[in-house]
């Protein structure tokens, strides 16, 4: 029970660094989820628009899609493929911010502690903590971005298997909400991936910390 509250409270701390860097980014601590509902219901207004669309990916252009689905995914597919690079290039133009440099680093710090209180979860239970090198968590978010992207792009429903394509061919309206989720998601997972070597950097420089204080304690007790 203590070890919950105390991943709670580690995720309300990351979270609410994370809105303040969105608050020195964009102007509001909702950035994530304006976008989704902004972008959702152009999808939507486009889709009444223009009703004869045949699709641009492979998963627009599947049998079995209505023209909201089409648009939907189309515009979806497109926008996070480009959201990576708009995202990228506004942390940057922020490099000499100093307020936005306080947040940015209380964000690192807040990522760094989570991964430090997981690290020593895991050694106290005799297991290895995921996601602990930098290859590790920069090849999880890089797969989950492609996941996401192809799912909308690449994949193409199974006749007469519909509990398998769930995410692709339900009913528009429950289509809508997924992608809004996903859109709302792009900018927590973009601006972590941007942020992990300067996480793992201080991730690391915590580990030693904490060890260099268990070797002291240790000499003291033979002592």
């Amino acid at each position: 029970m203590q070890s919950t509250l105390e991943e709670r409270e580690h995720a309300k701390i990351t979270r609410r660094a994370l809105k303040e860097v969105f608050q020195i980014l964009f102007g509001t601590v909702y950035i994530d989820q304006y976008f989704a509902v902004f972008m959702v219901g152009l999808s939507i207004v486009i889709a009444v628009l223009i009703p004869d669309y045949d699709g641009l990916f492979l998963t627009s252009q599947s049998r079995g899609m209505t023209n909201y689905h089409r648009w939907l995914y189309d515009i979806f597919v497109i926008v996070s493929s480009l959201m990576g690079f708009v995202l990228y290039f506004l942390l940057k133009r922020q490099k000499y911010n100093t307020e936005f440099g306080q947040k940015w680093r209380a964000y690192i710090r807040a990522n760094a502690e989570v991964k430090l209180y997981r690290y020593q979860k895991a050694q106290q239970e005799g297991k290895f903590p995921l996601l602990h090198t930098r290859f590790g968590e920069y090849f999880f978010l890089i797969f989950l971005i492609i996941l996401f992207v192809s799912m909308y792009s690449l994949i193409t429903p199974i006749e007469n298997s519909r509990s398998g394509n769930f995410f692709i061919q339900t009913w528009w309206p429950i289509n809508a909400v997924i992608i809004g989720v996903l859109y709302s998601g792009w900018f927590w997972l973009y601006v972590r991936l941007f942020a992990v070597k300067a996480i793992m950097t201080q991730y690391r420089g915590l580990i030693r910390c904490e060890q260099a204080k268990r070797n002291r304690n240790n000499t003291i007790e033979k002592c």
